[in-house]
Order: C-alpha cells, then sequence, then structure tokens
C-alpha cells in the first residue's frame, strides 16, 4: 500500500462558502467515485491516506484506509494509537492484492 499525509494549504481559497473552515477547505474523492458523495478536509485538519489494489474476483479495484484528524499532532497521536488495528488488517477470502 502506498501511504500519504494530506492538509490544506494555507493559501487555499476554495471558494464555497457551506465549507465549514472556508475557504480553507480540499475536497479529495468526489462523486466520479462515490455517487452523489463526497470526501474533503478543511482548516487544520491532517489525514493519512493507505491506499492499495486489490483483485475481487479478477476486477482490480482500489482499497483506501483513511485517518482523519484535527491537526498534526492529533494525527501523529492517533497513528500511535490506531498501529495494531492497521496492522492486523486481513483481506477477506478470495480477496488478492495488487
Amino acid at each position: 500500500m502506498i501511504s500519504l499525509v494530506v492538509g490544506v494549504s494555507h493559501s487555499a481559497n476554495y471558494g464555497d462558502p457551506g465549507c465549514p473552515a472556508s475557504p480553507r477547505c480540499a475536497d479529495l474523492f468526489t462523486t466520479k467515485y462515490w455517487g452523489s458523495n463526497f470526501f474533503g478536509i478543511g482548516g487544520d485538519e491532517e489525514v493519512r491516506l493507505y491506499l492499495g489494489t486489490i483483485q475481487i474476483g479478477g476486477s482490480p479495484h482500489t482499497l483506501f484506509a483513511v485517518l482523519d484528524t484535527g491537526d498534526h499532532a492529533d494525527l501523529l497521536r492517533f497513528e500511535n494509537t490506531v498501529k495494531p488495528v492497521i496492522g492486523s488488517l486481513r483481506l477477506p477470502s478470495g480477496v488478492v492484492s495488487g
């Protein structure tokens, strides 16, 4: 899996007044992938994304796991807390990586 930490730039100008941290917002995953849903962050919020390719019935899919926190310090604490959980994740029978 690939792991990335993502935050919102201090110079961000999202342009949507509906964003709770307007203008410091960013949509990471939008309707193209999730129907009418989306996943975004704002303000000092940081996320760690774990992304990997899996195959289900021979078809490729992307597996996402996300840690979402209020700021960088929270992310570091949360990562340490959930390390055993992340390390224990196993794919279901019939699902393969790659």
